[in-house]
Order: C-alpha cells, then structure tokens, then sequence
C-alpha cells in the first residue's frame, strides 16, 4: 500500500493514506495503525485504534455511497502521528474531514478499470539472467570463489550449514 499508486495527506493528529483496489469483498477496508515510538504502553495505542475505529464505524456513510455507485474500492490507512492522547471529538471531526476529502478526489479521478491482462508482468528468470550475462565474453566475473576449505569450516561452526537437523545436534 505504502510502495503503491496510494495517495495521502496529513489532518493532524492523523496521517490518511488511500488508495483504490480490486477484489474486496467489502467496498471499503481500513486499516488503523499506532507507532509503538508514540506510545509505549499498549493500553493507550489501544484506545486511540478503538477512538479512530469508531469515529470511521459513524461517519463511513459519507465515504460507502460515493464508492458503491462508482463501484470502486478503496483501501485506507490511518496513522496517528501525535505523542499526546486528544478528545474523541477531535478524532472525530478529522476522520469525518478525511473522509469527504477521500470522497472529493474519487470523484474528480478518472475510473481507471485494473485488468490481469494490464498489468506489468515480472520479466522471466531466464529473460533476467540473459540481461545479467554480459555480451563481451572476455568480461570475467571478479567475485572471489568460495574455497570447498572455507566451506567446510563453515558446516563445521555451523552446524545448520551442513544440512543437519536439530535433532543430530548434542545437546548442552
């Protein structure tokens, strides 16, 4: 999602990423996310998923009949970026805001339809490997070789090296 086409936008104390998928089941799926850097004890992270769950569960009705109609589906990532628990209202309020502002630019996209046939395609391994050969032939790998010494010295300090199962093993 973070590595896609998403897009997001930040609405203090949260950080909204976005972005449009196919084959969900549902037309809309979130995802909530508190750093551990923001809050170490697990209690306060859990509140604040459960402020932002709730906040989506009363307002997704702004956000599901735009998405129906079009018959698109989205993904969203809510990431809370404050160091300091806030209102619920407030959570509230900006959840609401993101979501209309989800809402605007949907609709100002175009509907781009994702198809198998569409998609770009990893190149295939012997594609890949004819790439890596290098056309000049006196062109000679400088990587040094592993030595069969070095790699029995290996198999013997590392016992799951030399194929080994833990139940060979001695035990300590």
């Amino acid at each position: 999602m973070f590595a896609g086409t998403s897009r997001s936008f930040s609405l203090f104390p949260l950080r909204v990423v976005y972005m449009q998928v196919e084959g969900q089941q549902s037309a809309a799926s979130i995802m909530v996310s508190v750093p551990k850097r923001r809050f170490k004890r697990a209690v306060k992270r859990n509140r604040v998923k459960r402020q932002i769950r709730e906040a989506y569960r009363l307002n997704k009705q702004l956000l599901l009949p735009t998405l129906q109609d079009s018959g698109r589906q989205v993904a969203i990532t809510f990431i809370y970026l404050s160091d300091k628990l806030v209102l619920t209202s407030l959570i509230e309020e900006r959840v609401k805001t993101a979501l209309q502002r989800i809402v605007e630019r949907l609709q100002s996209a175009p509907v781009i339809p994702v198809s198998p046939a569409s998609e770009p395609t990893a190149p295939a391994v012997s594609e890949v490997a004819a790439d890596a050969v290098p056309s000049d032939s006196s062109a000679v790998s400088t990587a040094p070789a592993v030595s069969e010494a070095a790699a029995d010295a290996n198999a013997s300090t590392n016992p799951m090296a030399s194929g080994q199962v833990a139940e060979d093993l001695p035990n300590k």
